[in-house]
C-alpha cells in the first residue's frame, strides 16, 4: 500500500518539490548578484568577481557604453533533459539580446536615479528565469549584473493540473489494487504458516494443503518436498538407533553372562579360557562398533577439521592389493590394479584408505577362494575414476539399493559390522565424490567412486 501511495504521488511531489527550488532560486540569485555588484564597485576586477559568482558582469561608462565585460556564468545543468526531454530553454545570451539596448533598460535607469534595483523576469515560455541587478557609480557609469537559471522540471510543472486530475482518478484505484494484491500475497502464506505451525508439537512431516497451481503452489510444493525428506531421514534415524541397539546387545549380553559365570564360583581353568575368549570376542566387538561410528560421523560432518593433501589412488590401491594378500583368507584370491599408473586426488589419506581398503576386503571376501579382484584406475575429465570389480556372486536386485545403509550386510554368517560401505560413502562424498554400485548377472559386484581429481 505504500509503495503505490509513493507511486501515485511521487509525480506531484515533484512538481511541488520544483515551485520551492524555483522559489528560492529567485532569492539566492539576488543575494549573489548584490554582493557581486558591491565587490565590483570596491575591487574594480570584473573578470575576478565574475568567477567568483558565476555571473555576467559588465560595466556601463555614463554615456552608456561598455567599459568593462566578463561573463563567467556556469554552465546549465541539463540532468532534466535525460528524463524529460530538451525543453528549449534559450541561453543567457540569447535572453538579454532580446531585451534591447543595455543602456535603456529599465534596471539602469532606475539605477541611475535609485541608486541600484534587481529585476528577475521569465523568458516569454517560461523556460529560463532571468535576473539583473544595476548598481549606480559615483563617475556617473552603471554596474550591470546578470544571471539566468532554468526552471527545475519545468515540463511537470506545466503539467501540474492534469497531473493532480490524474492523480485523483488513479489514486482509489491504486489503493484497492494495493489491497487486492497484499490479498492475494498474504492469505497463502498465512495459510502455509498455520499449517505448519501446527505441524510442529506433532514433529511429524505432513503434506500442507493449499490448492493453488501458481508461485505459492510450487513454494507449498518445494515444502512438502522438503517435510518429506525430512520424514525419510526421521525414519532412517530410527531405524538406525533399533540397529545399534540390537548390535550393541548381543555383546553386552555375552558380557554380563561372562560376569554371572564368573560371580557362581571359582571357575575351572577350562571355563575360564572360555569365559576369557568371550569377554574378548565382545569388547573387540563393542571396539570396533564404536570406532566404525566414531569414524562415519566424521565423515558424515564433512571431516572440516583434518588436513588433507594430495594423495595417489593408484599407488594406496598396490599396497592394500599386496597387504591382503597377507592375509589369511585371501591367500588364494587374485587382486589386481590396472589402468592409470598414478591417479592423484586431494583429501584425507587415512580417511580414502579406509574406504579403499573397505571396498577391497568386500570384494576379496566375497570373491572367495579362487576368485578374484580387479582395481580399475583412470581420470575421466576433471574426475579421478576408481572402480573396484570382483568375480563373487554378485547383488540381488532387492539388496542393491540397501548396500550403503548403516548395519545392512549379506554376509550372513560372515557378517562384519555392516558399517563398512556406509563408512566408504560418507567419505567419498566428504570429499566431494560420488560411489555407486552395479551387479550385472554372473558378473560380481561393480563400485564405483568417482572423486574431483588434483590439478
Amino acid at each position: 500500500m505504500v509503495v503505490v501511495l509513493l507511486v501515485a504521488v511521487l509525480p506531484m511531489g515533484v512538481v511541488v518539490v520544483s515551485h520551492w527550488l524555483d522559489s528560492n532560486v529567485q532569492d539566492t540569485m539576488r543575494s549573489n548578484l548584490a554582493e557581486a555588484a558591491e565587490e565590483m564597485v570596491a575591487l574594480q576586477d570584473a573578470n575576478g568577481v565574475a568567477r567568483r559568482h558565476g555571473v555576467w558582469i559588465r560595466v556601463l561608462d555614463a554615456q552608456g557604453n561598455i567599459a568593462a565585460e566578463a561573463n563567467h556564468e556556469a554552465a546549465p545543468l541539463a540532468l532534466t533533459d535525460v528524463f524529460f526531454g530538451p525543453d528549449g530553454a534559450p541561453t543567457l545570451q540569447a535572453a538579454d539580446d532580446a531585451q534591447g539596448p543595455l543602456h535603456a533598460r529599465a534596471e539602469v535607469v532606475l539605477a541611475r536615479t535609485q541608486g541600484s534595483t534587481t529585476h528577475c523576469a521569465l523568458t516569454p515560455l517560461g523556460q529560463l528565469v532571468v535576473c539583473a541587478h544595476a548598481r549606480a557609480l559615483p563617475n556617473g557609469g552603471v554596474v550591470h549584473v546578470t544571471e539566468s537559471s532554468r526552471r527545475a522540471v519545468r515540463a511537470l510543472h506545466d503539467v501540474r493540473y492534469q497531473l493532480l486530475k490524474l492523480l485523483l482518478a488513479v489514486l482509489p484505484v491504486g489503493v484497492l489494487l494495493a489491497w487486492w494484491l497484499g490479498w492475494r500475497m498474504i492469505r497463502p502464506l498465512d495459510h502455509l504458516r498455520r499449517q505448519a505451525m501446527q505441524l510442529v508439537p506433532q514433529a511429524r512431516a505432513k503434506a500442507l494443503q493449499l490448492g493453488r497451481d501458481d508461485e505459492f503452489g510450487d513454494l507449498a510444493h518445494a515444502f512438502n518436498s522438503l517435510l518429506s525428506a525430512l520424514d525419510e531421514r526421521r525414519k532412517a534415524n530410527e531405524a538406525w538407533v533399533a540397529d545399534l541397539t540390537h548390535e550393541f546387545k548381543n555383546p553386552v549380553a555375552a558380557i554380563r553372562a561372562a560376569a554371572e559365570s564368573l560371580a557362581n564360583g571359582p571357575p575351572d581353568p577350562v571355563r575360564l579360557a572360555r569365559l576369557a575368549r568371550v569377554l574378548n570376542d565382545s569388547s573387540q566387538r563393542l571396539d570396533a562398533l564404536v570406532t566404525q561410528l566414531l569414524e562415519l560421523a566424521r565423515a558424515e560432518g564433512g571431516m572440516k577439521n583434518e588436513a588433507r593433501t594430495e594423495v595417489d589412488l593408484a599407488q594406496m590401491a598396490r599396497g592394500i592389493a599386496g597387504t591382503l594378500k597377507a592375509v589369511e583368507p585371501f591367500k588364494d584370491v587374485t587382486v589386481s590394479v590396472d589402468g592409470r599408473w598414478s591417479v592423484c586426488v586431494e583429501g584425507v589419506p587415512a580417511r580414502l584408505e579406509s574406504a579403499l581398503r573397505n571396498l577391497m576386503d568386500n570384494a576379496a571376501s566375497f570373491a572367495g577362494p579362487g576368485g578374484w579382484v580387479r582395481v580399475h584406475m583412470d581420470i575421466v575429465g576433471n574426475d579421478a575414476v576408481v572402480t573396484v570389480s570382483d568375480s563373487g556372486p554378485g547383488i540381488s536386485p532387492e539388496d542393491l539399493p540397501r548396500v550403503f545403509e548403516r548395519f545392512y550386510t549379506t554376509r550372513g554368517e560372515r557378517r562384519g559390522t555392516g558399517l563398512g560401505l556406509a563408512l566408504t560413502r560418507a567419505v567419498v562424498e566428504a570429499h566431494g565424490g560420488r560411489i555407486q554400485v552395479t551387479s550385472p548377472p554372473a558378473h560380481g559386484a561393480v563400485f564405483e567412486f568417482t572423486l574431483p581429481a588434483a590439478p
